[in-house]
């Protein structure tokens, strides 16, 4: 499968809080000192203290500004795998399988593969996460920069797989992990054709599936092919 990067989501909010640098000037003061003693270890005392002076002598705006490039260029290096708990949304069809012509991956997560282990569910909310600096914690940085979306595109119940190692770009995962396939209500007969052909030649007992639409309501059926 693709993970891409968040840099090229259809949301461009998505993965992109707000960073502030807010607090006392002693806390302030001891987080600039943190930072240096971990990234100018090597720098002499005297050039420490003169990059701790020049630090603390920025507006905040511009230390604002440095931590969201900062953050934009973790939205490039990190790959995310976005999975649904549903699979009947006339929306996610439209938006993420060709307009109902593709098809969907069922995927039980009874692996030990680490990435559906470490599976985390976005979490949805009317207003931008803040991220502080000063205070922030690493499980509240992972949860406020790769797991907060908009409220409105909670119908999506979103789950995510991210992998900062490996970065965006193509994973695989183990075969046993794919239970079933549901094909597209649009999909072409031809690239039905091709789809079965593929699933036969795999030899895998796989569930296949076709959404097929109602004849009165705006609903989707799940059915077996």
């Amino acid at each position: 499968m693709y993970w891409p990067a968040p840099v090229s989501f259809n949301d461009p909010f998505d993965c992109a809080p707000v960073a502030v640098f807010e607090g006392s000037p002693l806390k302030k003061a001891a987080y600039v000192r943190k930072v240096v003693r971990t990234y100018a270890s090597g720098a002499s005392k005297a050039d420490r203290r003169r990059i701790i002076s020049s630090a603390l002598s920025r507006p905040v705006e511009e230390i604002e500004a440095n931590m969201a490039e900062l953050h934009q260029e973790l939205r490039r290096q990190v790959g995310v795998c976005s999975l649904t708990a549903r699979c009947d949304h006339i929306l996610m069809w439209a938006h993420y399988a060709a307009s109902h012509r593709g098809f969907c991956l069922e995927f039980s997560t009874r692996t030990y593969d680490p990435h559906f282990l470490l599976a985390f569910p976005v979490f949805y909310s009317a207003s931008r996460p803040q991220i502080d600096m000063i205070s922030k914690r690493s499980e509240d940085l992972l949860e406020q920069v790769f797991l907060h979306k908009a409220d409105f595109w909670s119908y999506e119940e979103e789950w995510r797989m991210l992998d900062q190692r490996a970065g965006p770009g193509l994973h695989t995962f183990p075969s046993e992990a794919l239970t079933g396939i549901i094909i597209g209500a649009e999909m072409p007969a031809a690239d039905e054709l091709l789809l079965r052909e593929c699933i036969r030649k795999s030899g895998r007992e796989l569930k296949l599936m076709k959404a097929r639409l109602d004849n009165r309501l705006f609903h989707l059926h799940i059915e077996p092919a």
